[in-house]
């Protein structure tokens, strides 16, 4: 596997929450950055990675709003498809929990 290292301008969805950014999660560009995300999850799970560490502090909002996970320390390269239903389900509750959080 290549590891590499890049640098990306941006603030994690934790870092917007702590430093009172507004966002409106109810707004077509949030919406669509859900949409990215759940993207990014299915790119990651068709290859069989499992990322095993997804929360706000690791899902970095970019200053052109593309989603960028971070943190793949724990990630598991040789996930069953049981566990990426799994992280997949974990996305979805984390995302319905933000939203109703900001209704």
């Amino acid at each position: 596997m290549q590891r590499f290292l890049t640098y990306r301008h941006g603030l994690t969805l934790r870092g917007a929450h702590t430093q009172g950014e507004p966002f409106d999660w109810h707004s077509r560009t949030h919406r669509a950055l859900d949409g990215q995300l759940l993207a990014v999850l299915d790119s990651i799970h068709s290859f069989g990675i499992c990322h095993r560490d997804l929360h706000q502090g690791n899902i970095l909002v970019t200053s052109d709003d593309h989603i960028v996970l971070l943190d793949f320390a724990g990630a598991d390269l040789e996930s069953t498809a049981e566990d990426r239903i799994a992280e997949r389900r974990h996305m979805a509750m984390l995302l319905s929990l933000r939203a109703s959080c900001h209704a």
